[in-house]
């Protein structure tokens, strides 16, 4: 396997870990309020912070995983597809071409009307 994609496929279960621990750790809250709370009615620092983190964790492990996909070149999961199929694991890792930098059509734009755009009005 490439390992591009192992590095994908990490982030994606991370991901769902962060996830399920955080609603798990929100269930446990629900279920137990007399003793998550404190005296004045407010929840304890530590699920509190645990909330806080585990919630920020799984959307920035969302983000590494989307990261990780373009790095590897895969296309977008179908819905309910797990592991990307046989023919996108051979895919060579996205890299960034430098001659569309100079292209001047990539902008969709011929160089005559690029240098227009810069004439003064």
């Amino acid at each position: 396997m490439n390992p591009m994609i192992a590095l994908w496929l990490f982030f994606r279960a991370l991901r769902w870990l962060g996830w399920i621990s955080f609603f798990g750790m929100a269930i446990y809250i629900k279920t137990h309020v007399p003793a998550v709370l404190t005296s004045f009615g407010h929840l304890q620092l530590r699920y509190e912070v645990a909330l806080m983190v585990l919630g920020n964790a799984a959307v920035f492990l969302g983000f590494f995983e989307l990261m990780m996909r373009e790095r590897a070149g895969i296309p977008r999961p179908a819905v309910g597809e797990l592991i990307p199929s046989a023919d996108t694991t051979t895919a060579e890792p996205m890299t960034r071409d430098s001659t569309s930098d100079n292209d001047p059509t990539v902008s969709g734009l011929s160089t005559d009307e690029r240098e227009s755009d810069r004439e003064p009005h």
